[in-house]
């Protein structure tokens, strides 16, 4: 007759049924039946992938609306592409603001041609400078980001630099708007260079007054700034400031 066996749980030997012991280790069989369930080795659950959910324009407009999500699915998928564009906008934004100012001025008499070309030379000198602050601002802000704000996060650089990239995108909807109040309310400047020492009286004592009393309409704009600054670090499912 044959004999009908079973597996050891404790060191999987093969015993028979009517065993109560294990001849191998004898640990106690009685109570079991069959073939015992091998013992799988544990292995470590994969990581599931971060799925995308916003593309490159829609990240860019909802930053504005939704800055928690869309910083967050930014810091679980972060891109250069938007940080890029966002830099690239701010340069040609500040370069059409810069020439409307320019062009507010008008300069007459004999020096008229020196000073405009004078000008000129020195707004493209500082067009040059902003092309490499407006990155070198990023990255500083970026390092101090991944290595002050966030310590112990294990942020990578780039997900700080993503990040921090796509904030600017409100200072440039801000830039804006502070153009366009300044170029509409700034006064047509005429500057007689025939005879300078009255072009520089009626400078600071007609415009310049003109000037600053541009900052009452750019004032409600700073306070904007500084609600959408609160807005987008206020959680309002545990209506707390993080």
């Amino acid at each position: 007759m044959t004999r009908e066996e079973i597996t050891c749980p404790q060191c999987g030997a093969s015993v028979s049924k009517e065993d109560d012991f294990c001849p191998k280790c004898g640990a106690k069989l009685s109570g079991v039946s069959g073939v015992a369930e091998s013992v799988k080795p544990e292995v470590a659950e994969a990581k599931p992938v971060y799925s995308r959910k916003y593309g490159l324009v829609q990240r860019l407009y909802r930053v504005l609306f939704s800055p928690s999500e869309v910083m967050r699915d930014i810091a679980l998928d972060p891109d250069y592409g938007g940080v890029a564009v966002i830099m690239v906008v701010q340069f040609v934004l500040s370069g059409i603001m810069v020439s409307g100012v320019l062009s507010k001025f008008y300069f007459t008499g004999p020096y008229a041609a020196r000073i405009s070309s004078f000008v000129s030379l020195v707004i493209g000198l500082a067009m040059v400078l902003l092309v490499i602050l407006l990155p070198v601002r990023w990255l500083i802000k970026s390092v101090i980001v991944w290595k002050a704000c966030d310590a112990g996060s294990k942020w990578s650089f780039k997900r700080a630099a993503c990040v921090t990239g796509y904030a600017y995108i409100a200072d440039f909807v801000l830039g804006l708007i502070s153009g366009i109040v300044v170029l509409y309310f700034m006064p047509t400047i005429h500057i007689d260079t025939s005879n300078l020492d009255q072009a520089m009286g009626i400078l600071r004592n007609v415009y310049t007054p003109q000037i600053l009393s541009i900052r009452r309409y750019t004032l409600p704009i700073t306070f904007l700034g500084i609600f959408m600054e609160v807005f987008s670090r206020w959680d309002w499912n545990t209506f707390r400031y993080r």
